[in-house]
């Protein structure tokens, strides 16, 4: 730069933009190529199995219930999907029943304090 006389700024883009040269292509195509591997080395080791992934795998099927059972067939999930609509239909149905209740029971205790009769103590 320091004999350089700069015509315009494509010039001092083009001389700063330059990349790191092949040594950096170097390290960032092995960047790519052994990131994945060593984290893939890292994640199988048995070690890390048995520290991290039996320890919740065990919590995860001590929550399951012996009834849940995942089906691997199609008949299978069309019986679990029936299953399912049955339950939230049911499930549909008591809230609303419940709501029903409430509004007749606001409803029924409105209306006996309205025909209750005043008295005036005059």
């Amino acid at each position: 730069w320091s004999g350089h006389r700069i015509t315009s700024l494509s010039a001092v883009i083009h001389t700063q933009g330059e990349m790191g040269g092949p040594n950096m292509e170097v390290f960032r195509f092995g960047v790519y190529v052994f990131f994945p591997i060593a984290m893939f080395y890292y994640f199988n080791l048995p070690e890390y199995y048995a520290q991290y992934v039996k320890p919740l795998k065990s919590r995860v099927e001590a929550l399951q219930s012996p009834d849940q059972v995942i089906p691997h067939t199609k008949q299978g999930n069309e019986e679990l999907l029936a299953q399912l609509k049955a339950r939230a239909r049911a499930d549909r149905l008591q809230r609303e029943a419940a709501a029903a209740a409430q509004a007749t029971a606001a409803t029924t205790a409105t209306t006996a304090q309205s025909t209750k009769p005043t008295t005036d103590s005059s």
